[in-house]
C-alpha cells in the first residue's frame, strides 16, 4: 500500500534522527522541520497496566487540523472520547507499535461522517530512555472516499 510523500518524509526524518537507538525521543519532534505536518500531529501518552500492556492513552498535544476534524481532545483519554470499537483500534495499533518496536500505520474508512474519508494514521513510539515508551507521535491524513 502506498501512503504518500508525507508518510515517507516523516518516517525518513525519524529514521535519520534515531540513529542506533531503538526509539526516537520527544526532542526529535522538531516543529521547524515538521512544520507542514504539525496541524495533523498529536502526541499521545500511553497508559500501561501492571502486565505492561497499553489499556488507554491520554492526548497531550492535539494539532489544530486534527482538533478541527474531530474535537479538541487535549488532556483527554482515548476511551473517554471515542466509541469502544474506535478506541480499541487505536489502542491495538499503539500496542502493535510497542510490541514491534517500530512505527505502525493504521488505515480505516470512516463512513459515519460526511464526507466519507479514509483515515491514515501513523503511530511512532517515543522514549526518554530508549527502553520504556512514554509517548507516541501520531500523524493523521484524511483522504476523501467516493
Amino acid at each position: 500500500m502506498v501512503f504518500g510523500d508525507d508518510f515517507r518524509d516523516i518516517l525518513q526524518y525519524f529514521r535519520d534522527r534515531r540513529g542506533t537507538q531503538v526509539y526516537n525521543r520527544k526532542a526529535d519532534v522538531s516543529p521547524l522541520v515538521l512544520k507542514q505536518y504539525l496541524p495533523w500531529v498529536s502526541l499521545v501518552e500511553p497508559v500501561w497496566d501492571c502486565d505492561g500492556r497499553i489499556v488507554d492513552a491520554r492526548v497531550t498535544l492535539h494539532g489544530s487540523a486534527v482538533a478541527a476534524a474531530y474535537t479538541d481532545n487535549t488532556h483527554k483519554c482515548v476511551r473517554e472520547v471515542h466509541q469502544p470499537h474506535v478506541a480499541d483500534r487505536i489502542i491495538a495499533s499503539m500496542q502493535y507499535a510497542a510490541d514491534s518496536k517500530g512505527a505502525v500505520i493504521g488505515v480505516s474508512e470512516e463512513r459515519a461522517v460526511e464526507p466519507h474519508v479514509r483515515l491514515n494514521i501513523l503511530y511512532l513510539p517515543l522514549s526518554k530512555d530508549d527502553e520504556i515508551i512514554n509517548l507516541f507521535f501520531s500523524y493523521v491524513r484524511l483522504d476523501p472516499l467516493d
